[in-house]
Parts: structure tokens; C-alpha cells; sequence
């Protein structure tokens, strides 16, 4: 077949549009989302085609073609403000908050090395690319403050409310647990690649290769193993457990180049709840409202190659649905 040319971006239903005429909680918006600005709409983007890069036999150069956006939550004071990362190049990224209702967009900080994580107490915690210490600042840009000088820790996420958050050495076992001011109150010895708390657990990766996750009790200190990750999963040797974030009590997301996992911690059985292809791939899942089945994710999408070892791409921010497979794109930015 010849090679044709599109973007799974715009493999959308548009008759299905999410605008501010349907209001709050319209049929034709995910639950999860809201704005007050027509310009600002939400529309079903299921990716409906699946296909494979072909193999010309040495490493693909992947190009961006706009900024890529990836989720990093709502804020918890207004529910109109929601905080997202835009990549221009390379790893660093901003960090930015956009007003839905004014249509209105503030940076809060200038280059981020990796993720940024909020609590429910409208904070954001972030490591600086410029000096690599963590930073805290509230979702509106006020209070920026100095929490944690640790340069070479790189996991880290708000825990038990809000009022505290931990820490990890990237080349260490050591965990920090702090108060929300960056005061040190605890560390503790524990080998592991990626974290994500919810209340006073701490959902790990332990093992070799990152790839069995556990579960720390950060009260008692106690650590339970929950599940391995099948070797073979999408055709490869192993796949470390990365990009997590709680689903309520009782579930765990995975998000790896093979698609996005469901973990049940009490059975320790994994559900696939959605397929990555070469076309459409998913990253950073976050989940800002229990009880709902929507989450965030970043949602990266590639062209078919027209020169050989050449692909662009752009990078959606989505709401997906849990329960049905639904994927809605939400148009940060024009």
C-alpha cells in the first residue's frame, strides 16, 4: 500500500464538540473538565487507526512540530485554573497556568527538569533545571519559595494531604520526607526507580529492572510487594514501572510504550486498558478527582514518514476515560 500521510490528532468525530453552550457536566463533555470560554473546547479524538513505523534500518530523528503540552492538574482553589508543562526542545519545559474562564495564560516557571506534581492544597512542587534544587509555588504564581536543595534527587511527590512530600536520590537508596515548609522530618533507606503517595503509601518499582511494584507504608516503614510485570509484554524483554499515579484506593495506572495499565493492588492483577501504536503513544497520566473514571494523559502523535528515518510529531493533551477508551482532546492552547 502506498504510504499516506496524516495525524492521528485529526482522526477526530467532530460532530461530538464540547463547548461552553453545553455547560457543566453536558452530555458532550467529560465530567472532569469545565470552562467558561467558548474558545476553549474540549472534542472526541479516539484514535480509531493503528500502524507501524517502517524499518529502514537505522534510528528515527523525531520532530516536533509545535510545543508539546502534558497534563499537571487542576487547581484544587479554582477550579478554572489547570497547570500544564510545554516542551519547546529537549527535556526542560515550562510551566504554565491558563484561566479557562478568562482564556488567560501565566508562566509560573521558566525550565523544569521533568515532572511537576500538585496537592490539594494548591501547591506545585517542581525541580528547577536551571540550579536543579525543588521549588514550591501556589497554582495563581504567588508564594514561590525554596523547599529542598537536594540537587541530585529526582522522584518526588506530595504525600499524606498535602502537608508533606518525599524525595529520592537518583543514585542513592536514601528518601527525604519533608514537611510542606522543606523541613527534613524523616528519611529512610529503600531502593526503587519511580514513586507516586497517596495519603502515607507510596506506590515503588523495586527489582532489577524496575519492573515489580510495592507498595511503602510510610508510618511503619513497611513494604508489601504487589505485583511483577510479565516479561514479553509488548514484544520486549522488560519494561520498568514508570509513570504511575494512584486510581483511588485500591488501584494503580502504568503508563509504558506499550499503553496504559490498570493495576489492582489487592488482586495484583493488571488490566490493559489502552494500546499504544507507532502512530499514537501516551505519557504522564494524572488523576485529579477520585470517584471519577477520567484521567490526563499526554497523548503523543506521529506522521507517517515522507523521508526516511524522519518523523514529526505533536503532543495532545487528553482526557481519557478508564471505563470506556474515550480520549478527548482539550485545546490548551490554539
Amino acid at each position: 500500500m502506498k504510504p499516506f500521510f496524516f495525524f492521528a490528532s485529526l482522526l477526530c468525530l467532530l460532530a461530538f464538540s464540547c463547548t461552553k453552550e453545553d455547560g457543566l457536566g453536558g452530555e458532550n463533555c467529560p465530567p472532569i473538565y469545565s470552562s467558561c470560554d467558548t474558545s476553549l473546547f474540549t472534542r472526541l479524538s479516539t484514535i480509531d487507526t493503528c500502524w507501524m513505523l517502517p524499518e529502514f534500518g537505522a534510528s528515527y530523528v523525531f520532530s516536533r512540530l509545535k510545543p508539546s503540552i502534558f497534563p499537571v492538574g487542576k487547581s484544587p482553589a479554582n477550579a478554572h485554573l489547570f497547570i500544564y508543562q510545554r516542551y519547546l526542545s529537549g527535556r526542560d519545559s515550562e510551566l504554565w497556568v491558563i484561566d479557562t474562564c478568562e482564556n488567560t495564560r501565566n508562566m509560573l516557571a521558566p525550565a523544569l527538569e521533568g515532572a511537576a506534581i500538585t496537592n490539594n492544597q494548591d501547591w506545585v512542587l517542581f525541580k528547577d533545571a536551571n540550579d536543579f534544587k525543588f521549588y514550591k509555588v501556589k497554582t495563581n504564581g504567588d508564594s514561590l519559595s525554596l523547599v529542598s536543595e537536594k540537587i541530585t534527587h529526582y522522584y518526588f511527590d506530595w504525600c499524606m494531604g498535602g502537608e508533606y512530600f518525599v524525595t529520592k536520590d537518583l543514585w542513592k537508596d536514601t528518601t527525604f520526607l519533608y514537611s510542606k515548609t522543606g523541613a527534613i522530618l524523616d528519611t529512610f533507606l529503600l531502593d526503587y526507580r519511580t514513586l507516586a503517595a497517596r495519603g502515607h503509601q507510596l506506590a515503588v518499582s523495586i527489582g532489577e529492572h524496575s519492573d515489580t511494584l510495592a507498595i511503602l507504608n510510610l508510618q511503619n516503614k513497611e513494604l508489601t510487594k504487589v505485583f511483577s510485570v510479565p516479561p514479553g509484554l509488548g514484544n520486549v524483554s522488560y519494561h520498568p514501572l514508570t509513570q504511575l499515579e494512584w486510581q483511588g484506593p485500591s488501584h494503580v495506572i502504568w503508563v509504558n510504550p506499550s499503553g496504559v495499565f490498570q493495576i489492582d493492588i489487592p488482586n495484583g492483577t493488571m488490566a490493559q486498558l489502552k494500546e499504544s501504536c507507532d502512530n499514537a503513544a501516551y505519557a504522564v497520566p494524572v488523576i485529579t478527582e477520585e470517584g471519577q473514571p477520567w484521567m490526563f494523559l499526554g497523548r503523543i502523535d506521529r506522521n507517517y514518514p515522507q523521508t526516511p528515518g524522519v518523523v514529526h510529531f505533536i503532543t495532545s493533551l487528553i482526557a481519557f476515560n478508564t471505563n470506556t477508551g474515550e480520549e478527548w482532546v482539550i485545546d490548551i492552547e490554539p
